[in-house]
């Protein structure tokens, strides 16, 4: 009898398992190295297919009845047991990445990682591995289950961010592991032992619950960590959602001013600064309407525009803890609309700090907040404004050490510049800001952009309609829908002079006017502005300079993505030396992932061929060919949810929605084309293909102007929409996988687990892979890359039938 609710379970608990680790590693390390530690995790799932072979052997090519549920009972107690302990015992390992430079037992405690959240992996993948063998017949069933098992999971983890706490969320994976133990053996087989087993796994659960959970050990390299270190620190407020662990800190000590100028002898006001899974969000300010309580924010470089013209209607994107919006108060506009995408925020500033922020998110004549992301907003506003504020990028000396290169970052592209230039009015600025880096990239990669987007709107020489300065650690770019005057450009020198900020670039600036306050070695900033402004050697500024400082876009949205390759070699060169505090992290984590996976990959897909007995040998159908196809489709279906989930956030306003709506709609939509796999004959085994091939096409040609159209609508209008779109596309990506599996089952049975462990290898380095051809390539080349590949595996598999045909007669369809 088919466990079809058991490996339903089991599934569910392995893809929420997947993505509440990756949740609990953004709150305690950081997302990149959830990224890492899983991938390779992974390959227990390549690695259950050599232990399925193994036992396939042992039992001369059949697995018996008895012994299929004694191991879908043994594999399914195991995984409810080790989704808790994996992570328990890891947070007991001092494993800190940034230290894996000078301390060589660090990569001794990666490897701890490694082992244990190998463990998971590889038992779920033994259950779903041994249902496939001993259901052979039932292949595209088998799979339904497997698919609709994992998009349940999705939606399981979904839930589980808003009502159960992190230290907590592990539970959730373990309950459904428990779940698939207890319906994984038929009622007539089961024993009082099972029984007793089932009472102590709700036992457990329970005194799980009791205890809170799993104490989340945070990197001491965060910022929460270094806030909570401040004198008389203290964790005043925290608040969990699907969006990130909020959490505010307060300290007598604490001071938020970026790039305060040296100038100004007073501190701002008392503040409690705000974190998002450990990382500083900015700080709210104490404010009773006194206006010269916060005269300190006029003496950063972002309050720049307020001296340029006197702005009536502002526009602040992303304000954090209000510091923007209360900028634009000091300066007296009109109107301020401020748009800030994390819900928390604004709840938390319109409840327990509201009074602490004199509610300027709730009730004061002069403000109006939206909760939306800024694409989202600027997508449905049909206002124009004199300024629109960009909160400051990056963090103090680029000290995040390229944590995030493979973050997306939809607020800073050449498209969305665009958008915000097109909402100014006549002669209106747009003002945006960063930390200052070194060696110098953050600001010169915001500079960039805003030539660019003054380049594909501007009219005319773009020289004269920006300006950008510096302080001793911040920069502040503005771009006008018009022209600098000569006035306007004396009041940007005397507001520099007056705080003692670098003027980096305004009209008719000379080289002697530069570098005079926060002196560097030479005027870099100054030298590449000019190369920027002028067309003829933008692109050979971008080629020459060491680091990529293109201006991100839609297509490859990820503003701190530094690294060029033709610098690695010095990169490593300098490794452990000068390089320690940007070292681009993000990249190179990815890149040393692959490597390890393509190091290790080969182990596991030999392997099981060892433990391969009998005439079952491939023989028939092509051990090549057949390990190309199997191969192709698992790194082609990760390429499309990969694609569709990195486009989808700037519509969904967040990734972890992105995520949960193309892998539930994808899987769910996978899964019934799997379970309608079976109708498709032999000789309409193109059909699949086909159908891949032509929704692929009208995604990467049409997908960018449909989000477009859909931006400004609701976010459940929204998901519905784009579910519709993702429907026909994924139906069809489920049918090949059950159909080639069915072929090999009828012909070699015994190569199920090898097909197994291939899948198991492609579904490690397909997400890796992925990830630096978007980096690199973009979006568009990697969902083009994912159709090419299901069209070279539509063809494999003609030949694999053309050969099975001329070797050993007609293939069962």
């Amino acid at each position: 009898m088919f466990p079809f609710f058991a490996l339903l379970c089991i599934s569910s608990s392995f893809l929420a398992f997947e993505l509440l680790l990756m949740r609990l590693f953004s709150i305690v390390q950081w997302y990149h190295f959830a990224y890492m530690v899983i991938s390779i995790a992974l390959l227990g799932f390549a690695a259950s297919g050599t232990l399925l072979a193994l036992i396939q052997s042992r039992g001369k090519g059949v697995v018996s009845e008895a012994q299929c549920i004694l191991l879908f009972s043994l594999t399914s107690f195991l995984l409810f047991l080790f989704t808790v302990a994996s992570f328990f015992v890891a947070q007991t390992i001092p494993f800190s990445p940034f230290e894996l430079v000078w301390q060589k037992r660090q990569f001794l405690y990666l490897a701890g990682y490694y082992g244990l959240f190998f463990i998971p992996f590889f038992l779920a993948g033994c259950f779903i591995g041994l249902s496939f063998m001993r259901f052979r017949e039932q292949i595209g069933r088998v799979y339904f289950f497997n698919l609709l098992g994992s998009g349940i999971g999705v939606g399981i983890a979904l839930i589980s961010f808003y009502v159960v706490p992190p230290a907590l969320l592990l539970i959730v994976p373990s309950f459904f592991a428990l779940l698939g133990f207890f319906f994984s053996v038929p009622k007539k087989m089961r024993t009082k032992r099972y029984l007793v087993l089932n009472l102590v796994g709700l036992v457990l659960v329970l005194t799980y619950l009791m205890k809170g959970g799993v104490t989340l050990e945070i990197s001491p390299y965060k910022g929460i960590s270094k806030g909570l270190q401040l004198p008389d620190a203290q964790l005043e407020y925290e608040e969990y959602s699907p969006l990130g662990l909020v959490q505010v800190v307060d300290a007598p000590s604490l001071r938020y001013a970026p790039g305060l100028s040296l100038t100004y002898a007073q501190g701002p006001p008392p503040q409690k600064e705000l974190f998002i899974d450990g990382n500083s969000y900015g700080a709210v300010t104490y404010f009773k309407g006194d206006k010269d309580a916060i005269a300190y924010l006029d003496h950063s470089t972002f309050s720049l525009a307020y001296h340029v013209i006197s702005p009536q209607e502002v526009l602040v994107l992303d304000p954090g803890g209000g510091s923007q919006i209360l900028a634009a108060l000091f300066h007296s506009a009109d109107h301020i609309q401020a748009v800030e995408p994390q819900p928390t925020i604004v709840n938390l500033l319109r409840g327990p700090l509201r009074s602490f922020s004199h509610h300027i998110y709730d009730y004061h004549p002069h403000i109006q907040v939206d909760i939306a992301s800024p694409r989202e907003f600027i997508a449905r506003d049909v206002r124009t404004y004199d300024l629109i504020q960009l909160d400051v990028i990056g963090s103090w000396g680029g000290m995040g050490g390229g944590i995030y290169a493979t973050g997306e970052n939809y607020t800073y592209t050449v498209e969305a510049f665009q958008e915000y230039f097109a909402h100014l009015k006549p002669q209106g600025i747009l003002s945006a800001s960063a930390w200052l880096s070194s060696p110098p990239r953050t600001f010169l990669k915001l500079m960039t952009l805003a030539a660019e987007t003054l380049g594909k709107n501007g009219e005319g020489d773009i020289s004269q309609s920006m300006v950008a300065i510096r302080s001793w650690a911040t920069g502040t770019v503005l771009i006008k829908k018009g022209e600098f005057s000569f006035e306007e450009g004396v009041r940007i020198r005397n507001f520099c002079k007056e705080r003692a900020f670098d003027l980096v670039y305004l009209p008719g600036i000379e080289r002697g006017d530069v570098n005079h306050c926060s002196i560097l070695e030479s005027p870099i900033y100054y030298e590449s502005v000019e190369s920027l402004l002028r067309r003829n050697t933008r692109h050979e500024f971008y080629e020459n300079y060491l680091f990529n400082i293109r201006p991100p876009t839609d297509d490859k949205p990820y503003f701190f993505h530094f690294l060029r390759l033709s610098a690695l070699v010095y990169l490593l060169k300098t490794l452990g030396r000068e390089w320690i505090p940007f070292l681009e992290w993000g990249s190179v984590i990815l890149w040393g992932t692959l490597l390890q996976a393509l190091i290790m990959a080969p182990l596991f897909i030999v392997l099981p061929l060892v433990f391969v007995r009998g005439k079952g040998r491939p023989f028939h159908l092509g051990k090549g060919k057949v390990f190309l196809y199997f191969s192709l489709l698992g790194l082609a279906f990760m390429f499309v949810e990969m694609a569709c989930i990195q486009r989808f956030i700037v519509v969904l306003t967040h990734p972890i929605f992105a995520v949960a709506l193309v892998l539930f709609s994808l899987l769910f939509f996978s899964g019934i084309g799997s379970l309608l796999s079976n109708r498709v004959g032999e000789g309409r085994r193109w059909i699949p293909f086909a159908g891949i091939l032509l929704f692929s096409s009208v995604s990467v040609l049409c997908l960018d102007g449909l989000l477009k159209v859909f931006l400004p609508y609701s976010l459940f209008l929204k998901c519905l929409l784009l579910v519709f779109f993702l429907a026909p596309l994924g139906f069809f990506m489920g049918m090949p996988f059950p159909i080639g599996l069915q072929v090999v089952a009828d012909r070699q049975r015994s190569y199920i687990p090898w097909v197994w462990g291939v899948n198991g290898v492609a579904s490690v380095i397909a997400p890796v892979l992925g990830s630096l051809l978007s980096i690199w390539l973009g979006f568009r080349i990697l969902m083009t890359a994912s159709f090419f590949l299901y069209g070279v595996a539509g063809w494999m598999l003609y030949v694999i039938m053309q050969h099975a045909s001329t070797r050993g007669g007609t293939v069962p369809p």
